[in-house]
């Protein structure tokens, strides 16, 4: 796996890649619209590898990066038209809950807490 870091005025990005899947973890300095600090975006899987393991190792690795730098929540977004319904249910069988939506149901704003992750001294 490898992880790249981007420093930004206001935020950090962590593009994390493997031979078959990525994903992109920005985490800011200060709340954002969407009601927290850390998000991610771009979780995608090459489609031979699917089904393999790749986007929860990718997905466990940006939650993780988000909770040791002090981040207690994640959120991500889910849009219809770029990802199947199969994946919104992958995302709440693995903690996430609902923040926002929108009344077509093409559109859902998604929050997980990472209290579990983050290491106590």
């Amino acid at each position: 796996m490898l992880i790249q870091t981007q420093q930004w005025h206001d935020k950090t990005r962590y593009i994390i890649i493997d031979e078959c899947a990525s994903v992109h973890l920005e985490l800011f300095d200060t709340a954002q619209d969407f009601g927290g600090t850390a998000f991610i975006w771009a979780l995608w899987t090459n489609p031979d590898c699917r089904r393999k393991g790749h986007a929860e190792r990718m997905l466990d690795r940006a939650e993780r990066i988000a909770a040791e730098n002090g981040h207690d929540a994640v959120y991500l977004e889910w849009l219809e038209k770029d990802t199947s319904r199969e994946i919104l249910d992958w995302y709440y069988r693995r903690g996430y809950q609902e923040q926002e939506f929108s009344e077509k149901g093409d559109y859902v704003l998604l929050k997980k807490s990472l209290t579990d992750k983050i290491q106590q001294p």
